[in-house]
């Protein structure tokens, strides 16, 4: 049924050859222009699987602020300058920042210091303090806790801040605020950084860093935004002193680094790769229409890019890498339709081959075609791309190329043919070796690791790994926090659910494990409790006492009675209970890290340390409460391997179910069905064994390339099982060998990337192919003649 269209649709091909090829010259022309406007993405998130939880987590670290930072680190590099000139040049810098690319610039605590938020934390202390809190208070209510407290408030009076500091220890004599402001230390300090204050500036402990903190609209998945965000800021340190340099910290330049790379990746490997073809065609063809083999698959990848472009509003860089792996499954066609027209000598040979070239086809395809069964919005778009690169080299092989050739029945050289030709070894010592090696590879594939740290995907320069680990070398913050987030629809429910998260953390995980905002910012109803708690506390008779013991005491270090009067007045609760908390001085701030707001209402945010422990535990505590979950590097990286396993079993299973349904359609029996399997299960093994062998771990671009394997080597076996079966005079064993070695050549190039993702696949594709091609040319033969001959 396939000889029977086939032939029609062939002979209709040559009779508007004229049109069909002027209709082609007109696409690929307008496909060179239009590589032009395609917009291509460097973004990892299509490549994740839709995991709820992974979707979860980026969708969170989206939406919130960490996101959107910048850190700029300023270092003092020449001896013989002072921090006055680092903080003076990076005030400059500061000021030279504006919108739309920067939209808020931080260099330090704003002109509100520590005593002014001790002064308002006073005002609102009958909110704030907790019965815990109380109980600290009513034990230095005593003549011998005052006499401790106002011994404490003479010697800070006597030293050289006493002016600056006496509002404070008026107001506060019995460090009443001390507590809540330990809590805001902690909240400062939560996610690790070693950071001074100095003259209300982010400095190191060396004294020769000053930290910038940058807020930025641009989104760390918009390549052209963030290419223009890294200039400007480039733009604007290059005017800095000589004696100062500046490294910029931001996911942003790790989201422009992988994009040169990849870049620099494909044109090299593009390069490297169709000057290997063209050599490997003249080299075996000795032909100039050889070239034409590398122009179809080549023209048909342009056009497949701006058809996907189309589709799918844009191109991942990452499938646009592919290319050359494309071109190089794509030309087999040429190749064993332009040898079986030479060696044949008749134009219509290429009927002959119709049938194993479509099957083929449909057995890549498969593979490419189990992808659209993935949830990876990625590999739909992979799959896409090639079945349209691989579908239009098909046409142009059938139905265009025989035309262009002259059927001239040239010898193929003798020195080109496949070594088998004359390999003398008995075809059960070539299937005893192979089943040898393979059972090997196979024993060595069990020990095989599976690398699921997506940072290991990154594969942004060196320069920019230096400046980070520099600085987490001054400023600390190397081993970042986990977070906790509660969600609630408003703030105020929010706040409620974190204090319940609070408290329960800290009796199944330990007080201080959670840090959050829950000591500092409580919600509306624990504050009306604390201040019906703090009016019965503080009783006439009390406040009375309290008023005698420190005037008694006071007059050893002979304080006024007035002295601290602000003390007193600020016992009888003045400010209104609002909903929430006013934001004052850098409290202010301090809460805007801690509560997000996003489309669907409310975030607090808490931090605990990312070790497998807390993560346990934080876990058990967010599954038994609806609206929070956590964040971590550790839980993330372990909810992509698990989607990544669950979606590699699935589509391997919808490929191999597929590939197998699609040979036994075309091949009819069981055993041509099997033997034809002796290049996949090679490749499998070689892949899954060798990595095992050379230590390297797998990862999940490596896994989707394997499958890629799987569809290529089946065609190998496809193709020599066909020729063998069938008798045909068509070049089959020349064809295979120079197909398999274009693939190879395409493959073999992307060992010359320097993207780790590429440089997985080429190593994936590099050994696969190799087993399959020699499972192809050598074990094939011997099992048709040992399993089906000998029967025959």
């Amino acid at each position: 049924m396939v000889e029977k269209y086939f032939s029609i649709l062939y002979d209709a091909a040559g009779r508007h050859k004229r049109l069909i090829a002027l209709i082609i010259l007109f696409i690929i022309i307008a496909s060179g222009f239009g590589v032009k406007f395609i917009p291509f993405s460097g973004s990892m998130e299509s490549m994740l699987p839709a995991d709820r939880t992974i979707i979860r987590d980026m969708k969170f670290l989206r939406e919130s602020d960490f996101s959107g930072k910048i850190v700029l680190s300023l270092k003092i590099k020449s001896q013989g300058h002072s921090l006055d000139e680092l903080i003076m040049e990076a005030d400059r810098l500061a000021r030279s920042l504006d919108k739309p690319l920067v939209s808020k610039v931080e260099s330090g605590a704003v002109s509100e210091t520590v005593r002014d938020a001790t002064l308002l934390f006073m005002r609102y202390a009958p909110q704030l303090v907790s019965e815990e809190d109380l109980k600290l208070i009513g034990q230095k209510l005593t003549p011998d806790g005052v006499k401790e407290s106002l011994s404490r408030v003479y010697r800070q009076m006597l030293s050289p801040a006493s002016s600056f500091l006496e509002p404070v220890l008026r107001a506060d004599p019995l460090g009443i605020s001390s507590v809540s402001l330990k809590n805001l230390l902690n909240l400062s300090g939560a996610s690790g950084y070693e950071i001074n204050f100095t003259d209300n500036h982010f400095v190191s402990h060396d004294g020769m860093h000053l930290m910038m903190i940058l807020d930025t609209p641009v989104d760390l998945t918009d390549s052209r935004g963030s290419r223009e965000l890294i200039g400007y800021l480039n733009g604007k340190i290059s005017i800095l002193p000589d004696f100062i340099s500046c490294d910029i910290i931001a996911g942003h330049t790790h989201a422009v680094s992988n994009e040169d790379v990849i870049k620099r990746d494909i044109a090299i490997t593009s390069i490297t790769a169709s000057i290997a073809f063209l050599l490997i065609f003249l080299f075996n063809f000795r032909d100039y229409r050889a070239v034409i083999f590398f122009l179809i698959p080549m023209f048909s990848v342009l056009i497949s890019m701006n058809i996907s472009a189309l589709v799918f509003g844009k191109l991942s860089y990452f499938v646009a890498g592919m290319g050359a792996v494309i071109i190089g499954i794509a030309d087999d066609y040429g190749i064993h339709v332009y040898t079986a027209v030479r060696t044949s000598g008749r134009i219509d040979a290429v009927k002959e081959v119709a049938r194993p070239l479509v099957i083929a086809v449909l057995t890549t395809i498969s593979v490419f075609g189990a992808f659209f069964f993935s949830n990876v919005a990625g590999y739909h778009e992979l799959a896409f791309f090639a079945i349209v690169s691989i579908l239009l080299c098909l046409g142009f092989v059938l139905f265009v190329f025989p035309y262009i050739i002259a059927a001239r029945p040239l010898p193929l050289p003798e020195r080109s043919r496949p070594a088998n030709a004359s390999f003398t070894v008995p075809d059960g010592i070539k299937i005893l070796l192979w089943l040898i090696i393979t059972v090997a590879l196979t024993l060595s594939a069990f020990n095989i690791k599976f690398d699921n740290d997506v940072q290991r995907l990154d594969g942004a320069s060196s320069e920019i790994v230096q400046a980070e680990n520099e600085f987490h070398r001054v400023w600390g913050g190397r081993h970042q926090p986990a977070f906790f987030v509660v969600s609630e629809k408003t703030e105020e429910e929010a706040l409620k659910l974190n204090e319940k998260i609070y408290a329960r953390a800290a009796q199944e995980a330990g007080k201080d494990v959670l840090t959050g905002i829950a000591p500092v910012f409580p919600s509306k109803e624990t504050r009306m409790a604390n201040e019906l708690r703090w009016k019965n506390f503080w009783s006439a008779e009390l406040v009375e006492k309290t008023r005698n013991m420190i005037k008694e005491q006071g007059k050893i270090y002979n304080f006024s009675d007035k002295a601290f009067e602000p003390f007193f007045s600020s016992l009888n609760p003045s400010q209104e209970l609002n909903d929430k908390l006013p934001e004052f001085s850098f409290l202010g701030r301090i809460r805007d890290r801690f509560i997000h707001k996003y489309d669907e209402g409310f975030r607090v945010i808490s931090f605990f340390p990312d070790s497998v422990e807390y993560v346990r535990v934080m876990n058990k505590i967010a599954d038994n409460q609806p609206g929070t979950f956590i964040v971590s590097r550790r839980s993330f990286s372990d909810a992509i391997s698990r989607a990544v396993s669950r979606e590699v079993l699935f589509l391997a299973s919808v490929a191999g179910f597929l590939i197998m349904g699609f040979t036994f359609l075309f091949l009819k029996k069981i055993k041509l069905t099997v033997i034809s399997l002796a290049p996949v299960v090679s490749a499998v093994a070689a892949v899954l064994g060798g990595f095992s062998f050379l230590g390297v771990s797998l990862t999940a671009p490596a896994v989707i390339a394997a499958m890629v394997v799987v569809g290529l080597c089946i065609d190998y076996g496809v193709f020599m099982l066909y020729g063998f079966h069938h008798k045909l005079d068509t070049g089959t064993e020349k064809a295979v060998w120079v197909s398999a070695l274009t693939t190879f050549v395409g493959a073999f190039s992307l060992l010359f990337a320097r993207h780790p993702v590429l440089f997985s696949i080429g190593m994936t594709l590099t050994m696969g192919l190799m087993a399959g091609y020699l499972a192809a040319q050598f074990i094939v033969p011997a099992l048709y003649r040992m399993w089906i001959e000998k029967e025959e």
